[in-house]
């Protein structure tokens, strides 16, 4: 009996998991490559926008770094007595960035060291122009000692030293101390001249002691005493009265003192 010959068939299934997964495979790589084209797609629509912010940043070194943009000087102009220098150095913007000056805070700082500016304005331009603008309180009194005229404002503080207008009130300090800018004179002094100016004709010329107070040169050649204070109209009534009195007599007193109206004396 003839051998029988057993041919057996190869299963296919593993050729079937091996397109299968080839299959599973090829979605994948698929994925994966959709993913990543994805992800360059949207990489380069942010590279504008990157570009953008680094050429900020560099332009910003640039403006911070760069000495072209220090401050080391500026122009101050409205000043008759304080000096440009004094206001620039006082400024506190020597040799700052003109990106961190702030103007209001120089324009606070300015009023506060200088009593006798009324107002300051500052004004920025690049790439370092600074302009400050002030404006002086108006002078009321001058001052003078040691032969040193001193300007003061309505408040008696003395603004600096210089020409006095032609229509302030001018004190001649016989006796004292010359003062700095930014004292405050006698203000007794100062109100007891600003009143008795109009009793005596608007005449704005005065002499100061601490010992006889304020002091005026009549016109007939008497050097009238008024103290400081008190009843200014009774002490100028009593003066023009002995002036009258000692008119026909002749000669000349070297004072007349009517610091006490009740009890005047001359000698």
């Amino acid at each position: 009996m003839p051998d029988r010959m057993v041919v057996r068939r190869r299963r296919p299934a593993p050729q079937a998991r091996k397109v299968r997964r080839l299959e599973v495979n090829s979605a994948g790589v698929r994925a994966v490559v959709r993913q990543g084209t994805a992800w360059t797609a949207v990489n380069v629509q942010k590279l504008p926008g990157l570009l953008l912010a680094i050429a900020s940043l560099a332009l910003l070194i640039f403006f911070f770094a760069d000495p072209r943009f220090y401050v080391y000087r500026a122009q101050v102009v409205g000043n008759r007595l304080l000096s440009a220098e004094d206001i620039y150095r006082d400024s506190g913007i020597d040799q700052v960035s003109v990106f961190f000056v702030a103007p209001h805070a120089v324009q606070a700082r300015l009023l506060s060291r200088f009593d006798g500016l009324a107002q300051a304005r500052v004004a920025l331009g690049l790439p370092a122009q600074v302009a400050v603008r002030v404006v002086e309180r108006p002078v009321r009194y001058a001052w003078e000692v040691a032969g040193q005229t001193y300007l003061a404002d309505d408040r008696g503080v003395v603004l600096g030293v210089g020409a006095p207008p032609i229509d302030v009130l001018h004190i001649h300090a016989t006796e004292g101390q010359p003062p700095a800018v930014g004292d405050t004179l006698d203000l007794s002094a100062l109100q007891t001249a600003t009143a008795l100016s109009p009793l005596l004709g608007g005449d704005l010329n005065f002499d100061y002691s601490p010992r006889f107070g304020i002091m005026w040169h009549a016109p007939e050649g008497w050097l009238v005493h008024f103290g400081l204070g008190g009843d200014l109209p009774a002490k100028v009534a009593v003066m023009r009265s002995m002036l009258a009195q000692s008119a026909g007599q002749g000669g000349t007193p070297e004072f007349l003192d009517v610091t006490v109206p009740s009890r005047p004396f001359y000698h």
